[in-house]
């Protein structure tokens, strides 16, 4: 597969536009419930995706979506960035799957990929010498019988200067659950982050991004869910829930919290199901995030 520039991707709705070269590939045919095997990410080895098992329809020609937030268009070297994977198919997906890499070429890793800390939904495959690691969903995360869409989160920590740009390969596949590949929509998208010569990271929506990580679990949730983070030091915040036409649902946090490690419980058992966003304002930047809610 070649490696594009500028991304591209069947969009169903975009909260943030994102730096990186990646393909996607949601759900999962029955066999690989707890994970597809390594090396169908898309990326230059075989060439391979999820269209290898399931070849329905051709990629990207369902009416849904896949997305890509936390990885910016320009990385800082060793840094570390909380990324969050997000596929939305509303036909008839109940199960769904993903894998991605990341490499500089079609055997040199790029950067270090790893799970978030007590996630069941992800598992990392590491493999030896110069052959490539893999992120991928796992049997929780394949979230069976869920309806609309699915999410993972996963770190990844950018490699020491002088590498280059880092092209991130991701697959997705969101499966019917019936037992067979026939009816599985894939999607794919590509993208590439540059190395920073300044330190400086830069988005091209020119949003403020912050180096904290944020992220929530479950997500997908049903009732409650807790949103983490990690400040540098002690800081005035305010964390706040949006539905997608931008109306505030709840306010969760509004004041000063400690550094280290922070949760806030978000309960959205009054709310209807569907895609909210959260957004952690500290006094120097903004993050922000999707939830899905599935009641």
């Amino acid at each position: 597969m070649a490696i594009n520039s500028e991304r591209t991707t069947t969009k169903f709705w975009r909260f943030l536009s994102v730096p990186l070269t990646i393909v996607f590939f949601t759900g999962i045919a029955w066999g690989n419930v707890s994970g597809p095997p390594d090396g169908y990410a898309g990326e230059p080895t075989g060439n391979l995706d999820c269209t290898a098992c399931h070849s329905t329809y051709p990629v990207n020609s369902g009416g849904g979506s896949i997305d890509l937030t936390g990885i910016p268009d320009t990385y800082t070297p060793n840094e570390t960035y909380y990324a969050n994977v997000d596929v939305i198919d509303f036909i008839t997906s109940t199960i769904w799957g993903f894998e991605l890499t990341s490499a500089v070429s079609w055997n040199e890793q790029g950067g270090v990929l790893a799970t978030i800390p007590f996630d069941p939904t992800t598992q990392l495959s590491e493999n030896p010498g110069d052959a490539l690691d893999y992120l991928k969903q796992t049997s929780m995360g394949s979230y069976p019988g869920s309806p609309y869409a699915a999410a993972w989160a996963f770190q990844w920590t950018a490699p020491p200067p002088g590498l280059g740009p880092i092209t991130f390969y991701l697959a997705a596949n969101a499966g019917d659950y019936d037992g067979s590949t026939p009816g599985d929509y894939i999607y794919t998208m590509t993208f590439t982050s540059q190395e920073g010569a300044t330190g400086v990271i830069t988005d091209h929506n020119a949003k403020p991004k912050t180096s904290e990580l944020v992220h929530a679990y479950p997500n997908p949730f049903n009732s409650t869910t807790t949103i983490s983070f990690s400040l540098p030091v002690a800081s005035d915040i305010n964390l706040s829930v949006y539905d997608l036409s931008g109306n505030l649902v709840a306010n969760l946090v509004e004041g000063s919290r400690p550094a280290g490690d922070n949760s806030v419980e978000f309960n959205a058992a009054d709310l209807a199901s569907g895609m909210y966003i959260y957004r952690l304002e500290t006094e120097n930047a903004v993050s922000t995030g999707k939830l899905i809610y599935l009641k």
